[in-house]
């Protein structure tokens, strides 16, 4: 009998973890600030991501966005604070032959550290 009941809590003990279930962190905006012929005949592409955070604690993170095209790229990681109404930006910088703008945009994704 004890097997049995030790098998039913064990799914409860691996439920339960020390993130915060309160709140969310999440990208409230993404897209394409400019892109821009440089001295060097490249293009200067921007993206960004605006994150919120929820939870009860600041969050240490970055974007990952996917560019179609080109692959995955990292911003840099920041510290999102949980303040209300508060919000932090993210920012990619990428150097094409050719402009790109927000339709290559696939994917943006808050990673925590």
């Amino acid at each position: 009998m004890k097997k049995y009941i030790i098998l039913l809590l064990l799914p409860l003990l691996f439920s339960c973890s020390d993130d915060d279930s309160s709140g969310e962190i999440r990208i409230k905006e993404s897209g394409s600030l400019y892109h821009r012929k440089g001295d060097n005949g490249k293009y200067e592409n921007s993206f960004f991501a605006t994150v919120t955070n929820t939870t009860e604690a600041p969050v240490m993170g970055y974007v990952r966005f996917e560019i179609k095209e080109y692959g995955m790229f990292n911003s840099d990681t920041l510290e999102v604070t949980n303040k209300q109404g508060f919000q932090k930006t993210f920012f990619l910088s990428l150097e094409t032959e050719k402009p790109i703008d927000k339709s290559y945009l696939l994917n943006a994704e808050f990673v925590r550290e």
